[in-house]
């Protein structure tokens, strides 16, 4: 129980050091505005278009959710 006690306070501390995370809202405002911004977004350009947009919100936000949110914009 000691090495469980330990463990579970080195996490606490671990996690108050690890930047958050964008919400979901978060990350739909700078697509979308990002969106808005390129105009029409043709999907063989999405990786491209996804790279500028990761960049800008490297260490923020989950890549798999940009893309969920992205690909859920561009049709």
């Amino acid at each position: 129980m000691d090495l469980v006690k330990n463990e579970e306070d080195e996490m606490k501390i671990l996690e108050a050091l690890l930047p958050q995370l964008m919400s979901r809202e978060e990350v739909e405002k700078v697509v979308k505005a990002k969106v808005a911004e390129a105009g029409a977004i043709d999907k063989t350009k999405l990786g491209q278009f996804m790279g500028g947009i990761m960049k800008e919100l490297k260490g923020k936000a989950d890549g798999m959710l940009v893309k969920e949110v992205l690909e859920g914009l561009v049709k």
